[in-house]
């Protein structure tokens, strides 16, 4: 899925992996620290084409970072959310069908 990630500083977009109720893998070409908190927005793509579904938005924190080849790989744990996020549910309504 692609992502948009919110920090204090900036605003970019990121690719995720692993995706799961506890967090996701971000692999974007920026550091982000660990520790920090970001809000991230994931939005489903079909065939090169954002989907009109909703993005889902979720506070996260960065469990660990890793520079690669001109890319940099995170590990983000899901924050608390109120009301709590069931991501699997979430994504079950974004993907059509």
């Amino acid at each position: 899925m692609s992502a948009e990630v919110r920090t204090s500083k900036a605003v970019f977009t990121a690719m995720t992996r692993d995706l799961s109720e506890g967090g996701a893998g971000l692999n974007c070409d920026r550091p982000l620290d660990e520790g920090d908190e970001i809000t991230v927005g994931l939005f489903l793509v079909l065939d090169d084409v954002e989907a009109d579904t909703p993005p889902l938005w979720a506070k996260a924190r960065v469990m660990w970072a890793r520079p690669g080849d001109g890319n940099h790989r995170h590990q983000d744990e899901s924050c608390e959310q109120q009301p709590p996020v069931n991501v699997a549910e979430l994504l079950h309504r974004m993907i059509p069908g």
